[in-house]
């Protein structure tokens, strides 16, 4: 085990959250920005329509048919704004009106459940178990069954594919079997799929619920270039139906506007020369190093010991692990300000539920720590660990 009186520097690490320190080239922001601004000059910097930029919803589409759906859009059925939370707040707008429920898989994004609170009357949830082999199980599908069947839910907001932040797969066969109770209820399924592109393993993740409907009047779908490019550009597409995306459109208009115009002309670039495609295989490799590197450390410093005060859930697709204290009286929240002090910086679990939580769980984010501070931060983390009290 670590020896407990291990010199640590004075500065913070965090593993709290944060997307990849060493992002894709750098030089293809300035070199598009230029690009944009000279294309379109003073355009770019002025209010428009949320339907602009045209080119951009085409080459969206196209990078959305290549990569995740199974079913062909067009630039019709898609729109673009400024980041998730933007989406998530006009869609509930629309479906929940602040008046009626919502179902959401727990623990899930927390984002998402604190503008459910703002635009739901009621949040039920349906708690999805971090060790669960075998999510098709019949009780929890009667569980689900019987929230949505309460006549005020309207929305079902789901992750699809790895889910956020367990990164557990709903399989095809499961995503069927939940369509068909959503559509049995009349329940809008909002589908919030970032994270597809991180399959390590290369599983097999079928079809996402909008491949299931044919009109596109029951499943919105939301996806972001975020994951896969660089968060500060905050772009996302939403898919539903055109009329819909009309409503949606006027909402936006008079609420956040028009996605940034500069950035949605940089986006279509990088879309229309592969520099996404090129993203993707560099973010992939780089997260797949930090993984091996920090299950290296961490078994190095004993922290998946059976005699280790914590069990580590490990997932070969995500760059977060979630660690539980098999003390249960361990309240991670409060374990925070002793944290602090150590020099280390986590999210506790509690976040990610609307109103009940496992107080003795964390999760740490590597993808930002620098490869040459990820054994001081496990080396912090270890001497947290080991010298919990509270």
């Amino acid at each position: 085990m670590l020896n407990k009186n291990i010199p640590l520097s004075n500065n913070i690490i965090s593993l709290w959250w944060g997307f990849i320190d060493e992002s894709y080239d750098i030089n293809v922001i300035s070199k598009y920005f230029n690009e944009s601004l000279n294309d379109y000059w003073f355009e770019l910097l002025q209010y428009n329509s949320p339907y602009w930029l045209e080119f951009l919803r085409i080459s969206g589409v196209n990078f959305l048919n290549k990569y995740f759906l199974n079913k062909n859009i067009n630039k019709d059925n898609l729109l673009i704004t400024n980041w998730a939370t933007s989406w998530i707040d006009l869609v509930w707008r629309y479906i929940l009106k602040g008046k009626y429920d919502s179902v959401i898989f727990t623990p899930t994004y927390d984002t998402a459940i604190e503008s459910l609170k703002i635009n739901s009357n009621n949040i039920y949830n349906v708690d999805l178990s971090v060790f669960s082999s075998d999510i098709l199980d019949m009780d929890w599908i009667k569980l689900l069954e019987k929230k949505l069947s309460i006549d005020s839910v309207k929305l079902l907001y789901i992750n699809t594919n790895f889910q956020n932040p367990t990164w557990l797969i709903f399989t095809e066969s499961l995503k069927k079997e939940i369509y068909n109770l959503c559509k049995k209820y009349n329940v809008y399924i909002l589908e919030d799929d970032p994270y597809k592109l991180y399959n390590f393993d290369s599983a097999d993740l079928g079809s996402n619920f909008i491949d299931f409907d044919d009109n596109l009047s029951k499943v919105i779908y939301i996806n972001s270039i975020s994951k896969v490019f660089f968060p500060w550009v905050r772009i996302w597409f939403i898919v539903w139906n055109e009329k819909v995306l009309l409503w949606i459109s006027n909402v936006q208009k008079y609420t956040t506007s028009s996605a940034n115009l500069l950035m949605q002309w940089l986006t279509h670039k990088a879309l229309i020369n592969w520099e996404i495609d090129k993203s993707i295989i560099h973010y992939l490799n780089i997260i797949s190093k930090k993984r091996t590197l920090i299950i290296n450390l961490m078994k190095k410093y004993g922290l998946f010991d059976i005699d280790c005060p914590i069990n580590i859930t490990d997932s070969k697709w995500w760059f977060y692990f979630w660690i539980e204290f098999k003390d249960k009286s361990i309240n991670t929240t409060i374990l925070l300000d002793e944290a602090y002090k150590k020099g280390i910086w986590y999210v506790p679990w509690e976040i990610y539920y609307p109103d009940l939580w496992k107080k003795n769980w964390l999760r740490i984010a590597f993808a930002k720590v620098d490869v040459s501070e990820i054994e001081e931060a496990v080396l912090r983390l270890s001497n947290l660990i080991n010298n919990c009290k509270v």
